[in-house]
């Protein structure tokens, strides 16, 4: 009870989860980043000091993009094919979803904001402004706090282990009839149609959230090394964990095997 309450205190207004996370930690930041401030408000020490190592830029673009949900992307009926195209140019490479999302909205921003491009490539106006709008509450808290801003948009595994380091509990494996399993709290989850990953199956994978309809679906998803997992959590993940097994996986799918 005394957690929820105190976990309560950073999302007044219904403010959002990544907006309640930066909420938490301006308040460790206000607090000169005291251990005590923590203990009082049930918050992991070892996690929220993971938090401050994190300084790119690049990871408000990827919250402010996820946490407008799925309604970036549309698909005309008539277009299908013409909007698939467009989408795939986002996630060229096999990046994962988070990493397409933030590129949407890089090559949105380089277009200076323009709904033409929108337009062009199936994407939603009224979303990208609600991303631009979020992404600019999230710079401001950053700054307010003084994390210092950089950005290297080469820096895929950065930008990856960023968002593994906020959701290391949303983590799957895959299985070798192609499912995954959750590594925790096991349960038998897929990867959704819509992601641009469904097609690659890599091995381990962290993802924004669980959707059911005929089965249950990640949405969100990226590939991920699993020994990232001991070393973001070690609080919640043990080797044991995360040791392969040797498994026969679906053939040319599961490519991210943890690191010799």
């Amino acid at each position: 009870v005394f957690a929820d309450n105190a976990h309560k205190n950073f999302s007044r207004g219904n403010v959002g989860d990544h907006l309640a996370l930066m909420a938490c930690y301006d308040g460790w930041a206000e607090s000169n980043f005291s251990t005590q401030w923590c203990y009082e408000n049930y918050v992991q020490v070892r996690s929220m000091k993971r938090a401050r190592d994190i300084r790119d830029q690049l990871v408000a673009t990827v919250c402010a993009m996820v946490s407008i949900g799925a309604s970036v992307f549309y698909r005309p009926k008539d277009k299908k094919v013409f909007a698939d195209n467009a989408h795939k140019n986002f996630s060229r490479g096999n990046v994962g979803d988070h990493l397409a999302l933030m590129a949407c909205y890089d090559g949105w921003a380089e277009s200076n904001f323009s709904t033409q491009w929108c337009y062009e490539n199936y994407v939603q106006v009224r979303s990208m402004k609600r991303a631009r709008d979020i992404r600019d509450q999230l710079v401001g808290l950053m700054e307010r706090v003084e994390i210092e801003m950089t950005s290297n948009a080469q820096d895929h595994d950065g930008v990856k282990k960023a968002v593994a380091a906020g959701y290391f509990y949303n983590c799957a494996r895959l299985q070798r009839d192609g499912s995954y399993r959750t590594v925790k709290h096991p349960q038998t989850v897929h990867l959704h149609p819509s992601s641009s990953l469904a097609e690659v199956l890599p091995r381990w994978v962290v993802y924004h959230e669980l959707v059911l309809t005929t089965k249950e679906y990640m949405r969100t998803i990226s590939e991920i090394k699993p020994e990232w997992l001991v070393e973001i959590a070690p609080h919640f993940y043990s080797k044991q964990d995360v040791l392969e097994d040797g498994r026969k996986l679906p053939k040319g799918k599961g490519k991210a095997a943890m690191d010799g």
